[in-house]
């Protein structure tokens, strides 16, 4: 009978559909040791492969670093690899009657009731779709959500193959039991439409279930997702518009970037009136422009201005007579 470091290294060589390919001798091609060597970064262990087969491989941790993971498939070594992304970012500003910042007041209490959840029989998940107009701040509210997440020694993993991260997650999940995760979805309409709705139906909600996880999901066209999507708190417990900056959020968002001495209050409330409607997108690239390169502050009201009243890719996808398959409200 196998033993457990056998059965978990079987189920891992078949979990989500990856199957060993059965190659003839006359189609290997190894890789020499030397390339091993390099490849791994230089130091050299055993592991284990099967059942009396060794590899070489590099250091073991027994932890990954706290940080942001792509799921690949490596076909060339047929493995799961988790590769370490580095999160480039403005300074992040909370703004005032910000949607970002009681999404992160939600998801933190979440992190703390994981004993309440297990009392009442349920399991530690949450899920949260964030919808709203491109430059709202969706992914900013998910930034924030990486670094509190990151600061309390958790894992992010970037989703943007449900397969490949199902079967990330249950790895993970068998090395580091009590790990927080939060999976990232941005714009999971354009997800689902590259991979089908199957693959990320069974990772929100299927039967290979994972604990302390977070699904955070973006999009900006709701109405593309089937009900099964924002219809089920099973997957999605929370379904949260995040809209453009009111003029407070403006005006918080104005100040913190420009002093006093670059812009007055009296300018400053002038510039908060003259762009109603802008997203977080268009008053970072108005600062850029006159602030950085210097450019006339009319002019670049003009173009900003010009580029809110282009057609979306949603209206030309329409005037050419390519539809949508389901349309659902979301209030």
């Amino acid at each position: 009978m196998p033993d457990e470091t056998t059965e978990f290294l079987d189920q891992l060589g078949s979990a989500a559909g990856f199957e060993r390919r059965h190659e003839t001798q006359s189609d290997l091609q190894p890789t020499p040791p030397s390339q091993i060597m390099t490849i791994r970064g230089g130091m050299c262990q055993w592991q284990v492969a099967e059942d009396g087969k060794f590899t070489p491989g590099g250091p073991t941790v027994s932890a990954l670093p706290s940080g942001v993971y792509k799921p690949e498939w490596d076909g060339r070594f047929d493995r799961l690899v988790l590769e370490q992304r580095t999160l480039m970012t403005d300074t992040l500003i909370t703004l005032a009657d910000g949607v970002s910042h009681r999404v992160l007041h939600s998801i933190q209490h979440f992190w703390m009731s994981r004993e309440r959840f297990h009392h009442h029989g349920q399991l530690f998940k949450r899920g949260i779709l964030l919808w709203g107009p491109a430059g709202s701040g969706k992914t900013t509210t998910v930034i924030f959500l990486i670094q509190d997440l990151i600061a309390r020694d958790g894992i992010v993993l970037l989703a943007d193959n449900a397969e490949i991260t199902s079967m990330a997650l249950k790895v993970l999940r068998k090395i580091e039991p009590q790990r927080s995760f939060i999976c990232i979805l941005e714009d999971l309409d354009e997800l689902i439409m590259r991979s089908g709705q199957a693959t990320y139906l069974s990772l929100l909600d299927g039967e290979n279930q994972i604990d302390n996880v977070v699904y955070l999901a973006t999009t900006n066209y709701p109405e593309r997702l089937d009900p099964r999507f924002v219809n089920r708190p099973s997957r999605f417990d929370e379904v949260i518009k995040i809209g453009m900056p009111s003029a407070a959020a403006r005006q918080c968002y104005l100040r913190a970037r420009l002093s006093l001495d670059e812009m007055s209050d009296a300018v400053l409330a002038a510039t908060v009136h003259d762009t109603e409607g802008f997203s977080i997108a268009h008053l970072r690239e108005l600062i850029v422009a006159v602030f950085c390169l210097q450019r006339g502050y009319q002019e670049t009201l003009v173009r900003l201005r010009s580029m809110q009243r282009l057609p979306s890719t949603e209206d030309l996808r329409q005037r050419i007579g390519i539809g949508t398959n389901h349309q659902v409200a979301v209030d």
